[in-house]
C-alpha cells in the first residue's frame, strides 16, 4: 500500500483569492478571453473530492514500453467553477500542494 492521501485543501463554501503567479485563460464561444487562473481571481469552492490510497501494484493495460505504471495515491482536491459566456462553467482543481497559492477572503 502507498501513503495515505491528503484531504482536500478547502471545504465547500470557502471563498478564496488567487495569489500565485500563473495566468491562464480560455477563449469563450463569443471569442472573449475568460481568465480561469489569474492574480486576484476570487472563487468559491463548490465541490471536494476525496483522495485515493494506491496499492503500488502495476496498472493493468497494454503499455507500449512494456513497463506498466504503478497504482499510486491520489490526494483529495477542491473544485471551483468559472462562468464562461455561451458555454458551460469551466471547472478547476486545487490540489493540496497548491493550497499556498490561495488566501481565504
Amino acid at each position: 500500500m502507498d501513503r495515505l492521501p491528503k484531504a482536500p485543501p478547502f471545504p465547500i463554501g470557502t471563498r478564496l483569492r488567487y495569489t500565485g503567479t500563473s495566468d491562464m485563460a480560455i477563449i469563450a464561444p463569443d471569442q472573449t478571453r475568460v481568465p480561469v487562473l489569474a492574480a486576484g481571481l476570487e472563487v468559491e469552492i463548490t465541490e471536494t473530492r476525496p483522495g485515493y490510497c494506491g496499492t503500488l501494484r502495476p496498472v493493468p493495460g497494454d503499455w507500449f514500453d512494456e513497463e506498466p505504471p504503478l497504482d499510486t495515491t491520489q490526494d483529495g482536491y477542491s473544485v471551483f467553477y468559472v462562468d464562461v459566456p455561451g458555454a458551460k462553467p469551466f471547472g478547476r482543481i486545487i490540489w493540496p500542494a497548491n493550497a499556498s497559492e490561495w488566501e481565504r477572503v
